[in-house]
């Protein structure tokens, strides 16, 4: 049995999240606790269906593999003002996606060999081409790309 105990403070922040199944990878940010919008995604028109649909193939049942990750960026945070966190949450996100596209190998192993060892390459079924932030300054650019590669770190020592 596993309790989880969940306050008012808890439910908000700035969260970067992943869900994986088989060989597809969705990167996400939320402003509140992630599985608030993990519900969202697995809706019938959720974000993550649509592209499940779109990338996955159709007779494999990716519903029944889900796994999902959340990170608190409690740093980012403590960095920067409040007009900036989800803005810096984005830009982290779009960190994310341009360094697990560009390198696949840390997750491959960490995850990959672990969860899913027949998958070879993953795909990237998020992306950020909206979100991504048009008006962010140098310092807060190479603190998105910094943590994102310490995220990838943290996370391929956690699994």
């Amino acid at each position: 049995m596993k309790i989880n105990n969940f306050d008012k403070s808890d439910l908000s922040g700035s969260f970067v999240y992943f869900i994986f199944t088989k060989e597809l990878l969705y990167i996400g940010e939320t402003q509140k606790i992630a599985f608030v919008r993990w519900v969202s995604h697995l809706y019938t028109n959720g974000t993550l269906r649509q592209k499940i649909r779109q990338f996955g193939d159709p007779q494999f049942d990716y519903l029944e593999r889900l796994h999902f990750l959340s990170i608190n960026c409690d740093d980012l945070r403590e960095n920067f003002h409040e007009i900036r966190w989800k803005t810096i949450t984005q830009a982290v996100e779009h960190s994310l996606h341009v360094l697990l596209q560009t390198t696949q190998t840390q997750l491959l192993e960490a995850y990959y060999e672990k969860y899913e060892p027949t998958v070879n390459e993953y795909i990237i079924i998020s992306d950020t081409t909206r979100t991504a932030p048009r008006n962010i300054n140098l310092r807060e650019q190479e603190f998105a790309d910094r943590y994102a590669e310490d995220i990838v770190s943290h996370i391929c020592n956690y699994l």
